[in-house]
């Protein structure tokens, strides 16, 4: 009988002034809170995604690079193929001649080497950049130590080593 005669506490006048998240319990403000956490997150990841991609394109597109100069060099051979067939056939009459021009040609593809060494090294700059980038977003990031930068440093440093080594 008490029950009955206690008037109800939900009414039709009382659910329209609530806010619009009355039924499920939260407030507008907690899921607000979220969604911003997780943009802020996905930014961050984003932001240490890029220079990690832009690393990897750059080391592939240099290595990339210099296996397509290594592999130019003996097609331009095969196009002056026609030539060094006449000149064969001129040289056997001179065998001094032919010893001297093979000289010139070794003193020539050193001086290539040297190229390519100074070329590889100019493609490694903006890795290198890249690199010191990514390293000091982690240690903002994720409060890196001294140790662990330094481990992050020989890691670099040694894939770095192999891909001078296939390069040259």
């Amino acid at each position: 009988m008490w029950l009955k005669s206690r008037p109800t506490r939900f009414t039709a006048s009382s659910f329209s002034r609530a806010p619009p998240s009355a039924t499920t319990g939260c407030n507008v403000g907690v899921y607000t809170l979220v969604i911003m956490i997780v943009l802020v997150m996905l930014c961050w990841f984003l932001v240490m995604l890029v220079p990690v991609v832009v690393l990897v394109v750059m080391v592939e597109s240099a290595s990339s690079d210099s296996g397509d100069d290594d592999a130019a060099a003996p097609g331009s051979d095969d196009d002056n193929g026609g030539d060094n067939d006449d000149d064969d056939d001129d040289d056997d009459d001179d065998d001094d001649d032919d010893d001297d021009d093979d000289d010139d040609d070794n003193d020539d593809e050193d001086d290539g080497d040297i190229d390519n060494v100074v070329v590889t090294e100019m493609k490694m700059m903006p890795i290198i950049i890249m690199t010191m980038i990514m390293i000091r977003m982690m240690i903002i990031c994720f409060d890196l130590n001294k140790d662990d930068v330094m481990m992050i440093m020989m890691i670099i440093m040694a894939s770095m080593g192999k891909m001078r080594d296939k390069t040259n």
